[in-house]
């Protein structure tokens, strides 16, 4: 069986559809990967995946993620962050004449952030847990790759619904440090790949240069089944 897969990303703002190539012009208002401003503390976009198999035996198409985001500095010190997802929107078969949707959005993430200086911020609400790199990349173009290897999803919660300290260290500005803790069930448990209700965790991380950086994690959850992981 011969088939050929096809997969396309794109970003979308209200009203505008823009493909996400290097060179395209700029449209008032919107900047290509930053979104649309709204006004001068609100910023809209979102993206798109679409994935095509043809073969002799399987003829699908998928429009897979469809997420719309929010972001916005409130005040010099006060950041948001609003992303509404739904995984599997529309898929259908050619071949057996089938065809099936998610529509229902999900609470991807929901947080915002305060800074009182470079050594220490807070981030609270639903958030990506800050461990290894390859978790801080969320769209599903780069899934199964080293950015997001299959066992990062089988290890250790993606999401948490907490609050995060994190900030460069006093004595190194180099060495960033996040401390994180969850208390509760998640906000929204839908696309979570661990039920849990308690979570916290010691992340480090070093800058060794324009290009590299290296660093370690260090925590424990309990899953609602009361499994404990460290």
């Amino acid at each position: 069986m011969k088939i050929i897969r096809i997969i396309a990303a794109a970003l979308v703002c209200p009203g505008l559809l823009v493909w996400a190539m290097p060179g395209q012009a700029q449209t008032d208002g919107y900047e290509l990967g930053l979104g649309y401003q709204l006004n001068p503390k609100i910023t809209l976009g979102g993206y798109f995946s679409a994935e095509s198999s043809l073969g002799e035996n399987h003829q699908a198409a998928t429009l897979d993620d469809v997420a719309v985001l929010a972001y916005g500095n409130i005040t010099p010190s006060f950041s948001f962050l609003a992303e509404i997802e739904s995984v599997n929107f529309y898929t259908i078969d050619f071949e057996n004449d089938t065809n099936s949707s998610n529509t229902t959005p999900a609470i991807e993430r929901l947080y915002g952030d305060y800074t009182f200086s470079d050594q220490l911020s807070v981030r609270f609400g639903k958030q990506i847990t800050p461990i290894g790199y390859w978790n801080l990349q969320p769209i599903n173009v780069l899934r199964e790759t080293t950015s997001s290897p299959r066992y990062s999803r089988e290890m250790f919660p993606k999401f948490m619904t907490g609050l995060d300290f994190y900030g460069f260290t006093p004595f190194d500005d180099t060495l960033k440090y996040h401390v994180y803790l969850q208390g509760t069930e998640d906000l929204d448990d839908q696309y979570i790949n661990i039920q849990i209700d308690s979570h916290y965790g010691v992340a480090l991380e070093k800058l060794l240069g324009s290009y590299w950086k290296a660093g370690g994690s260090i925590g424990r959850f309990t899953d609602i089944n009361n499994g404990t992981t460290r």
